[in-house]
């Protein structure tokens, strides 16, 4: 419903950022993880645009100089190395009521009741 009234895909960015804040993600990451998206989108779709046009005009596309095999290795088992190490280092433990389910109820429940009160009866 977003996509429709905003122009350019505004709405359906707006509609998976507020997405991303309602899971629990701040609102400046859940607004660069939608540009980035965006931006990777964009990106791919100008490459090929380039490369279909290239190859259908008769131009063709440049070839672009490939390191050696021995570079290419390194690189990847570098890249490899450093998400290894991202990703098994320790996180510190989030404070309380922070994550995003915290006091999240089911959709249609009414909240547990409070301790002592007896529940009411719809």
């Amino acid at each position: 419903m977003g996509g429709l009234l905003a122009p350019g895909g505004i709405g359906g960015a707006g509609v998976n950022a507020r997405y991303l804040e309602r899971s629990g993600i701040g609102r400046a990451e859940s607004v660069a993880a939608v540009t980035l998206a965006s931006t990777a989108g964009f990106a791919v779709y100008v490459a090929a645009l380039v490369t279909l046009g290239g190859i259908l005009t008769g131009t063709g596309v440049p070839p672009i100089p490939v390191p050696s095999r021995w570079i290419l290795l390194a690189v990847v088992i570098g890249i490899a190395a450093l998400a290894g190490a991202v990703a098994g280092s320790p996180q510190p433990p989030a404070p309380a009521g922070s994550g995003p389910r915290d006091g999240a109820q089911p959709l249609g429940r009414p909240p547990p009741p409070a301790a002592g009160r007896p529940a009411a009866r719809w």
